[in-house]
């Protein structure tokens, strides 16, 4: 039996995985400068397509955060997880 995936997944997987080449491909392309404004806009659109994949997965999916691992945690788990990557 073969289950059908919705549009707003493949919407969601195309922006996870090229959303950041696409940008990166486009400004090249389109020969915006190196400068620290282009940069700061380029880091803008990166947080409006995170927060795009959050908003498809939320509504479009009807999934919840805790699908992508997105939560609260117990505070005696966040603090031993901090330890350890300040660790590394």
């Amino acid at each position: 039996m073969r289950l059908r995936v919705s549009a707003f997944t493949w919407v969601g997987l195309f922006i996870a995985l090229f959303g950041f080449l696409v940008l990166r491909f486009s400004s090249r392309a389109i020969g915006v400068p190196d400068t620290t404004a282009a940069n700061l806009w380029r880091e803008v659109v990166v947080w409006i397509m995170a927060a795009l994949l959050i908003v498809l997965i939320r509504f479009g999916e009807r999934l919840p955060l805790d699908s992508i691992r997105l939560g609260v945690a117990p505070w005696r788990q966040s603090l031993r997880y901090g330890c350890i990557l300040a660790g590394v």
